[in-house]
């Protein structure tokens, strides 16, 4: 007879073969219980986890009962909340605490273009006017609004100039995404902008990562010079990770039609890049008759496509998704050459493994997540759907295999794209099918050749192809990014939505048994959750300077300028973007009890107000009468602000950026 415990044990005892696929999934759910806490936890809490991870590892090893085998996921959750406390703590650089103008110089590391268009550069070996060296942060990063003085940026360079400086700011509003946690783990110690002009000094190169950067410029400079201009930007973004002379037009027709990914060195790239290697030496080889007779042309070719992967994901920047990708690339390889199949879920589990041990803070990163997605997505449909009769004959042509492909990943990533990015694309599929080919057929095989024949001065005959292909591309991205239907904008989801929805994702893949309906729950959970994400009525950016209503056509904003990021956040959680304009002729034209009183010229004077009304005091001032207000002194303790009305449009719930809130990245502020 059949007891309830006798068939839960069977049903366990099913999940062993698949073990080692959940061990990435519980070492990020052992990361993100770190970085979803308010508080830095406390001594006694490493205590305890160390204890239940120890024990946890205990019972796995000596199979104390039959579960014993999923105690490693235990130890392995623990792992992970170490892991990324670790390295919290390892990265600790000094932060500016407070608004800095001066003289500012560094060493240029990094450059890369903002929303606005401005140039970003990122420097180190920081030198602030006035400011000790105990206290000056490690890595700043600055905008250079004067599009001549970015023109200057060079390898090797040394930038000095007159700009402002400021700690890195806070979540636009409770919930939202922290750059403070941002900047922590890559050590950016303040954030700001220059209006003056920029010197540029050479300087001498030191440390392997600064010649890599150096190395890189050149190179994206000298593609460059060797295409269109039109093409230059996505030419050098493609081949060395350099999105500088991207134009702003450009990414937004690449964002509404999805075909943004070909931009980010991700697998796409670096398969398409090694594939060729790999094709190209392996033919090399067995043109030879005695190597053919005393070599493994095979292996030889798998050993130089690892090579090759390694220096290009050194030269590209060495982004999230392009190190999945190149350790993927290289386990494909490493079966290759021990002659076993590599391309599995296996593949994938140990590359999560690798970067979620190395860089455990992009676990909530939409580059890692997408990246997976799309990974674990088409491995597994192109896994089981030979099973379908039929089906393999169809797959081997190359339209039928490339719609599947586009359509599957774009399926697995949509969610992750609508979560982080509040946009679905409608046409991408479209987009994709027109741009795929031209990419792995033309822009890519030209791009390899031209970096060979770049050694000889002959990279012209490449670019010719890489320009041809990315102009095709960018007309297919214009195209579909054109029509006002070309994308639906979504409201950001609730905390808990995403991973809810990742987890039950990877239950329905990795469960064997009955037990997939409860992923499917999950799923249906997540999405009606995402559904009826209750967005707040009210928003307050930080220090006051300006307040957002919730209305029916959308968020009406209290002042014409001014918190203009802040503005372009919410309208984007929203799932509403509108004008700025539009967005204050809202406000001007409610009906309602909400004042935002931010005019300096009225600091200090007092404020009569009636029973109902609610206030935001941006400035101090002072008020009299039983309204419902938040001082100006409030605000800037707890910074941004959302609050939720009850039916009466009274104040029902508050939830403040600082209120209760202290980790590493924020003590600083």
């Amino acid at each position: 007879m059949l007891t309830l415990k006798n068939f839960l044990r069977r049903e366990l005892e099913k999940q062993r073969v698949v073990l080692f696929y959940w061990l990435p999934v519980a070492l990020a759910c052992g990361i993100g219980c770190y970085l979803s806490l308010r508080q830095e936890p406390a001594p006694n809490l490493f205590i305890a986890m160390a204890l239940l991870g120890g024990i946890s590892y205990l019972g796995y090893h000596f199979q104390i009962c039959s579960l014993a085998p999923f105690f490693l996921l235990l130890a392995v959750f623990c792992l992970g909340f170490f892991a990324v406390a670790g390295k919290a703590h390892y990265v600790a650089a000094p932060t500016l605490t407070y608004r800095f103008y001066g003289e500012i110089e560094g060493r240029i590391i990094g450059v890369d273009r903002a929303r606005s268009g401005a140039v970003r550069v990122t420097l180190d070996q920081v030198e602030l006017e006035n400011i000790s060296k105990s206290n000056t942060p490690h890595k700043v990063r600055l905008s250079i609004s004067d599009a001549p003085a970015a023109q200057l940026l060079t390898p090797q360079g040394r930038l000095k100039t007159k700009g402002f400086l400021m700690s890195p700011p806070g979540p636009s509003e409770p919930g939202g995404f922290d750059f403070r946690r941002y900047a922590w783990f890559r050590g950016l110690g303040a954030v700001g902008y220059t209006r003056e002009g920029v010197q540029i000094t050479s300087g001498p190169s030191s440390g392997i990562f600064t010649r890599l950067f150096d190395k890189r410029m050149a190179l994206s400079a000298r593609i460059k010079a060797g295409v269109s201009q039109v093409a230059s930007g996505p030419a050098a973004a493609i081949i060395t990770g350099d999105r500088s002379s991207l134009t702003r037009a450009q990414l937004q027709d690449l964002r509404r039609s999805n075909l943004a990914h070909l931009l980010a060195i991700s697998g796409l790239h670096v398969a398409l890049l090694t594939g060729v290697v790999f094709g190209f030496f392996r033919r090399l080889c067995l043109l030879n008759t005695n190597a053919f007779l005393h070599f493994n042309a095979k292996k030889i070719a798998a050993g130089l496509a690892i090579l090759i992967g390694l220096y290009y994901l050194l030269i590209s920047g060495a982004a999230v998704s392009t190190q999945r990708a190149f350790i993927m690339v290289s386990i494909v390889m490493l079966g290759v050459f021990f002659d076993r199949r590599a391309l599995s879920l296996h593949s994938i589990a140990l590359a999560a493994l690798v970067i979620l041990a190395w860089r455990p803070e992009d676990v909530s990163s939409a580059g890692f997540q997408m990246s997976f997605a799309a990974t674990i997505a088409l491995v597994t449909v192109f896994q089981r759907t030979p099973a379908l009769p039929g089906f393999s004959r169809w797959r081997q042509l190359p339209v039928i295999s490339l719609v599947l492909s586009s359509l599957v990943a774009g399926l697995a990533t949509a969610p992750f794209s609508a979560a982080h990015f509040n946009q679905v694309s409608h046409y991408g599929l479209l987009a994709n099918i027109l741009s795929l080919p031209v990419m792995g057929f033309l822009v890519a095989p030209s791009a390899v050749l031209a970096m060979m024949l770049m050694p000889f001065g002959a990279e012209a005959v490449g670019l010719w192809g890489v320009d041809l292909g990315l102009r095709w591309i960018l007309t297919v991205a214009h195209f579909f990014a054109q029509p006002a239907s070309a994308v639906t904008f979504v409201t950001e989801p609730d905390a808990w939505i995403l991973p809810l929805f990742s987890a039950s994702c990877a239950w329905i893949i990795l469960w064997r048994g009955w037990g997939k309906g409860f992923g499917v729950l999950g799923v249906v959970a997540a999405l009606m959750g995402w559904h009826g994400s209750d967005r707040p009525d009210i928003l307050i950016a930080e220090d006051g300077v300006l307040v957002g209503l919730l209305l029916p056509e959308g968020r009406a904003l209290s002042k014409p300028s001014g918190g203009t990021f802040s503005a372009r956040i919410w309208a984007q959680n929203d799932g509403r973007p509108m004008p700025r304009e539009k967005a204050y002729a809202l406000w001007k034209d409610r009906k309602g009890d909400l004042y935002h009183h931010w005019s300096k010229k009225m600091k200090g004077l007092e404020i009569m107000c009636g029973q109902g009304e609610i206030h935001i005091l941006a400035q101090q001032r002072r008020i009299s009468g039983e309204c419902w207000h938040l001082s100006h002194r409030n605000i800037k303790r707890n910074g941004a602000t959302a609050i939720w009305l009850d039916k009466q449009g009274k104040p029902a719930k508050i939830r403040h950026i600082n209120s209760g809130f202290a980790r590493l990245w924020s003590k600083h502020r």
